[in-house]
């Protein structure tokens, strides 16, 4: 029996779609291991972080120098020349008079790419934000105005 022309196509199109499934499946096949190979290499940068990791005390940053930072390359100087600790600031935080949280993704850019202890910034009692900063992974936070 000889193909229809409805049916020809029909077969075309199942082919098609079988081939954009496993092309979906590949790509989220490579961003998987991507985000193993990421997360392997946050874990190896987390090892080598500062001894105190989850819990700094501020005595530790007695006669310390801790320097704010606004762009990555300031955190990169920052680390190269000795400092303790970098606080990290969005730009946009200070260009109004009352300070705010930072921005989470910019803080996260920073701890990933230094390895010094990174403070962050938030309003004194907001504690939804604190809580934000410590889930990305903090070393301290410091609450003011």
């Amino acid at each position: 029996m000889a193909e229809t022309d409805a049916e020809k196509r029909k077969k075309v199109k199942d082919e098609a779609r079988k081939a954009r499934i496993a092309a979906r499946k590949a790509e989220a096949e490579k961003k998987a291991k991507e985000a193993a190979e990421k997360q392997k290499a946050r874990d190896e940068q987390a090892r080598l972080r500062w001894p105190v990791t989850r819990l700094l005390r501020s005595q530790l940053f007695r006669g310390a120098v801790i320097v704010n930072v606004t762009s990555l390359d300031q955190a990169l100087l920052c680390q190269e020349v000795g400092v303790t600790a970098i606080s990290a600031y969005d730009k946009s935080v200070q260009t109004t008079t009352v300070l705010r949280m930072s921005n989470p993704e910019a803080i996260k850019r920073y701890i990933d790419t230094v390895l010094i202890p990174v403070i962050a910034n938030v309003r004194i009692g907001h504690f939804a934000e604190a809580k934000v900063m410590e889930s990305i992974g903090v070393n301290m936070i410091d609450e003011s105005d």
